[in-house]
């Protein structure tokens, strides 16, 4: 029987992983929705793509999987992918989680995690953030069979990201360069960082002249196996 993915965006346009999907997924029937299924039982796995919307369904939804570009518990909240890169972190992870009543909390099935390279910018991550969230897609099916993905539950503690805006992008023209590269590297093209001289805005983008390219191999672990058992690494 032919297994059955659907990805849900907000916006169909935001649909731009289709290469991925004919990599990791090329047996399997994918739909890709701009709503939420009205019976998401049909389909084996319904992935929320960087939704921007809370979505609130029944506990007996339990094939319903989030990516957030952090270790959770850590880094809950908002703009994981800045955080990364602005304060250093050694690894960048992508954790696997299934809904649950808050955001951010859901029981963790799989963590992917990375390397942080000294060239990598914020786009070269998001870049990877959507491979490997296909690619992970792809094992939890495997892994599950089909069934519903078994994860932990998070620890009650974890330290959480607020919200940020295009203003906080705002160099600091007092501070040393060196101490502006980290929020240099992890701002995106979309949110620039920027600076204000003598009353003119000016943004500023970092391009490294070495390429940026997904690892290989990957430390991609499940916290839980099929068959309850703690922890299980791959890669």
């Amino acid at each position: 029987m032919t297994r059955t993915v659907a990805f849900v965006v907000n916006d169909l346009s935001e649909f731009t992983f289709a290469d991925h999907i004919r990599k990791y997924l090329p047996d399997v029937a994918v739909s890709v929705l701009n709503a939420f299924p009205q019976t998401p039982a049909d389909y084996d796995l319904v992935v929320l793509w960087n939704l921007r919307r809370v979505i609130h369904t029944d506990a007996a939804c339990d094939n319903v999987v989030i990516f957030h570009s952090s270790d959770l518990p850590d880094g809950r909240g908002w703009a994981p992918i800045y955080h990364t890169l602005a304060y250093g972190a050694p690894y960048y992870t992508v954790s696997g989680i299934k809904m649950g009543a808050k955001v951010d909390e859901g029981d963790i099935v799989v963590k992917a995690r990375l390397p942080v390279l000294p060239h990598y910018v914020a786009a070269d991550l998001r870049r990877f953030d959507d491979e490997i969230s296909v690619l992970l897609s792809a094992r939890i099916l495997d892994r599950f069979g089909g069934g519903a993905p078994k994860g932990r539950k998070q620890a009650a503690e974890g330290s959480y990201n607020p919200r940020r805006r295009p203003q906080d992008n705002e160099i600091d023209l007092n501070a040393a360069f060196v101490d502006v590269i980290p929020h240099l590297r992890a701002c995106e093209p979309q949110h620039p960082a920027f600076f204000v001289y003598q009353g003119q805005r000016y943004t500023v983008q970092v391009t490294p002249d070495i390429p940026a390219v997904l690892p290989s191999q990957l430390e991609i672990e499940f916290l839980v196996d099929r068959d309850d058992n703690q922890s299980a690494k791959s890669s």
